[in-house]
Parts: structure tokens; C-alpha cells; sequence
């Protein structure tokens, strides 16, 4: 979690998006996770997240809760008690978010031919974020770099 001199918990910091291709969107979004159960003292000010052939059917990374439970971040007393303590509960390995609502606007960006991670991967991913944006590319597993992608890309971030 720490990158050259930053640290998550450094409240200095802003966040304005983040953009993730196929693990890094992984990563993307539980940072908008973590963004969002803390109200958003983790990532301070982040506006945006952008998936590019991201995918939302697979389970939590098995270090997240160890993350969360070696943490001192001051974020973890404004996280409700309730997802905290299913957060930190090595009992429940079950809990996977699915009750959390990110109001980030997004753009999920797929590839209608991308074998590595299928369309219906990529749209398990939805479920997550409120009023999602959706642009799915004749590609497969890339960053679409046409005209009309960067355009759209524009759009989304104005």
C-alpha cells in the first residue's frame, strides 16, 4: 500500500481517481471499497474510478483482513461498527461487500472478445457502484486507445 514516499493514511494526500486494468482494477476497487466503508478518510477526495476488463466475481484478496486488522489508520473509528466488526471478524471469511453501495461515478470499460476476463466477469463488477458507466470495445483484453474512446474517456472525467 505504500508507493515512492506516499502512505494511504497520509491525510496530505488526495485521491482524484484511480484507474485499474484487470488486477490493478482489482486493487481499484477495493480502494474504492475502503474509500467508501470509511467515508472517505481513506483516498481523501477521490472523484473517480476507472476499470478497464475489471472483474467482480472472484472473493477479497486473503490479505485484505490482515491489512485492515495490523492497520493503525485513524480511518478505522469513523468505519459503521457493524462493517468493521464483520471486517475484522476472522470468523466470517464470507463477508464479500456485497452490501456495499460506491457512489464514485465509474466507467467499466470491456472488451467484448477479451478471454482472460469475459464480459460476464467484467459485469459482475456492477453491482457495486451506483449508476455505473458501461463502454464495452469490439477488443479484447487492452486499453482501447481510438478516437472515439478517448473521447469518451474525456466525457466521463468532465
Amino acid at each position: 500500500w505504500n508507493s515512492h514516499d506516499h502512505n494511504i493514511d497520509d491525510d496530505q494526500e488526495e485521491f482524484v481517481a484511480i484507474i485499474g486494468f484487470s488486477q490493478g482494477s482489482r486493487l481499484a476497487h477495493l480502494i474504492s471499497i475502503l474509500h467508501t466503508i470509511t467515508n472517505g478518510n481513506a483516498f481523501p477526495g477521490l472523484k473517480f474510478v476507472v476499470h478497464f476488463s475489471g472483474y467482480g466475481d472472484t472473493p477479497k484478496p486473503d490479505n485484505f483482513r490482515a491489512l485492515l486488522n495490523n492497520s493503525n489508520a485513524d480511518w478505522k473509528r469513523n468505519v459503521p461498527s457493524f462493517i468493521l466488526e464483520r471486517l475484522l471478524n476472522d470468523d466470517d471469511e464470507r463477508y464479500d461487500f456485497d452490501d456495499i453501495q460506491i457512489h464514485q461515478p465509474s466507467l467499466h470499460v470491456m472488451g467484448e472478445t477479451d478471454r482472460l476476463v469475459p464480459l460476464e466477469s467484467s459485469e459482475a463488477l456492477l453491482k457495486w457502484y451506483i449508476r455505473p458507466s458501461v463502454h464495452i470495445h469490439s477488443g479484447s483484453h487492452f486499453v482501447p486507445v481510438k478516437k472515439q474512446d478517448i473521447e469518451l474517456y474525456i466525457d466521463f472525467f468532465s
